[in-house]
């Protein structure tokens, strides 16, 4: 979780000498980083998040059919596309605004011993929001692990994946064709196909309302 999310800390944590950017509303409402992705999700302000048994219970009781997780974003969506029954060219995607700076923990002094113990109180403060995460990370991989085959298909999914990259900004071809697998039907990509994959999600909700 980024450091920017957990600045409450910075009332008893020695690492907040290092963070001098800390924003009043980070400090104040401390409420906006604490457990606040089950909450999100449903789970009561007004609830005990530090009885674990009654957290675990509404856990439970969201009843995934299908979960996705960021840190493996490829493996969801081939998961995805089986259980969806979608074809290959509908999954792929082109990586942007990819952050290309250190995270304020790497700047620390002695950063990984530091950043090792923040994450750890923050574990203990937070709670809930890790106990919903390592349970939606083991639902999810149950989930994964039951599919054959599937990281033939991922690895396959990578590959077509990093063509994608090479060809929308190159200037030589108009198209790329994607042959026929086990893993998919022939289909072709065109630049078209490119700068659509580059439009952010507000403009796309605005463009299928004028449809």
């Amino acid at each position: 979780m980024p450091i920017r999310n957990t600045l409450y800390w910075g009332a008893y944590s020695q690492e907040a000498a290092y963070f001098p950017d800390y924003t009043v509303s980070s400090i104040i409402f401390p409420f906006l980083a604490r457990n606040q992705q089950i909450r999100q999700l449903g789970y009561p302000r007004k609830s005990d998040d530090a009885d674990t048994s009654q957290v675990m219970e509404y856990i439970h009781s969201l009843n995934f059919d299908l979960l996705h997780m960021t840190p493996y974003f490829d493996h969801g969506l081939v998961l995805m596309k089986r259980r969806l029954c979608w074809t290959l060219d509908k999954i792929l995607y082109r990586k942007l605004r990819k952050s290309k700076h250190r995270t304020k923990s790497d700047m620390l002094p002695d950063a990984q011993n530091q950043s090792v113990n923040f994450r750890t109180k923050f574990k203990e403060w937070s709670k809930a929001d890790y106990m919903l995460y390592e349970f939606t990370n083991q639902s999810f991989w149950d989930q994964y692990n039951k599919e054959p085959r599937i990281d033939e298909e991922v690895a396959y999914f990578k590959k077509v994946r990093d063509q994608l990259t090479t060809f929308c900004p190159s200037k030589k071809k108009k198209t790329l064709v994607v042959p026929a697998s086990e893993w998919n039907e022939e289909f072709t990509i065109t630049k078209d196909d490119c700068n659509l994959m580059k439009v952010y999600d507000v403009m796309f909700r605005r463009f299928f309302r004028l449809v």
